[in-house]
Parts: C-alpha cells; structure tokens; sequence
C-alpha cells in the first residue's frame, strides 16, 4: 500500500510540474483515426498474423499528449487484441531536435481485469525516451525499458534515419534489446540481440482539410529469428 502512494505522489508531481512549465499559449487539441495493416508485427515480433484494424485518439495541450491506441484482428477473434495507453511530454527545440518522455501501458484485455496490475496481468508498462534530430540530421534514438512484469524487464533501442525520396518518405531502422530479465517469450531472447531492421516507404495523401489518408509499405527483418515480413498499411487520419 505504501509503494502505491508512493507511485501517486510521484505521478501527480509529475504532472504538476509538467502542466506548470507549459507557455500560456498553449491550445488543446484532439486527433484520430484509424490504421489497417496485412498483419500486426511490433519491434520484429509478430503479434498477430491475420489483417488487423489499429484506431488511435490522442488529446494534444502543448508539448503533453495523452493517448489510446488499440489493435484488433479483423479475420478472428484473438488472445493478442491490444489497448495501449500513453503519456508523453516533448521538449521541442530548433536548432538540437526533439527530447520527448513517454510512458505505455500496453494492455492485453482478453481474459484479464483491467484494474490488475499484478505481475501476473495483462498490464506491461514502458518508460522510454525518444530524441529526433533537427531537419540538417533527420536521426532519432528511441530507448524504452519494460519494468513490470518483473519477468519481462527488458531493455529495448531504435536508431533510425529519415528522408524523402521523390515524394515518398524513407525511413531506415535497426533495434534491438538486451533481452528479457527472465522471459525469453517477450522479445524471443534473454541476451542481447537485434530484433527489428528495415525500412518503411510512406506518403500521407491529403483528401480534404479534414481528412488524410497514410500510406505505407515496410519490409521487416528480424535477425534473431530470421524471420522476414512485408507489410502493407492504409489509414485515415483526422
């Protein structure tokens, strides 16, 4: 009981201290919308092998974004149905890039309570940072670590590139994890491996002021498993 209020008093000076140090101009904003894909692969690993529908809904107040993503699968029903909570706060600057701090809740509702935070529950919780480089050095460096369940405390790292090709965006990834404290299940390892290399092609067609529709293509190879995927994406975003 104690560490809980613990965690309360931490997570409220966060928030404070975060919602404190916004400017005064600040505006709120909503965002949505919905991702298709052929199947659903994270990190290298594939979640789910059927086509998948993904919504997201994202509420925006300067650089503090609150979020829900989900993925369902569309040809069955699936133990791998996913809805993820997010928190993040970015530090924007324009000369060094990007500095954002996140924290997910990746929870899996089938079978579970959403109210079960145990170690034994659906419930797997990241910290992570994200750095994106300024425009002259399109680099971004992402580190999250899994700490609950204890047995899947594990450190996962992304390094990728970005540009444009003709009118297409290219981005170029490699990630990999130290792997799991105890579980080999959650990233397919216990010692250090790389997990998730590729590329994605993208382009985002406008269809109105409202409403735009993402398109994209990724190839995925994972080393560790030499397993290889091809993934084809389209959304609507709003």
């Amino acid at each position: 009981m104690q560490f809980q209020y613990i965690k309360l008093l931490f997570s409220t000076t966060l928030i404070i201290i975060i919602t404190s140090s916004l400017p005064a101009q600040s505006s709120f904003d909503l965002s949505g919308g919905a991702h298709f894909v052929n199947r659903y692969i994270w990190r290298g690993l594939e979640i789910n092998g059927t086509p998948n529908i993904q919504p997201t809904v994202e509420a925006i107040y300067g650089g503090l974004t609150a979020g829900l993503w989900g993925s369902y699968a569309i040809a069955e029903s699936s133990t791998s149905d996913e809805i993820d909570l997010y928190l993040s706060y970015t530090f924007s600057t324009t000369s060094a890039g990007d500095f954002s701090f996140l924290f997910t809740d990746y929870y899996f509702p089938v079978g579970s309570r959403i109210s079960d935070f145990s170690d034994s529950s659906s419930h797997y919780l990241e910290a992570s940072f994200n750095y994106s480089g300024p425009s002259a050095i399109p680099i971004s460096l992402y580190l999250g670590y899994t700490f609950k369940p204890k047995l899947t405390q594990a450190l996962y790292w992304e390094v990728s590139y970005a540009t444009t090709v003709t009118s297409f965006g290219f981005n170029i990834f490699v990630g990999g994890t130290d792997g799991g404290k105890d579980d080999a299940a959650y990233y397919g390892t216990t010692a250090f491996a790389v997990i998730n290399t590729g590329f994605i092609v993208s382009k985002v067609v406008e269809l109105n002021e409202t409403f735009s529709m993402p398109l994209s293509v990724s190839f995925i190879l994972n080393p560790n498993q030499e397993k290889v995927y091809l993934i084809f994406g389209v959304g609507l975003s709003m």
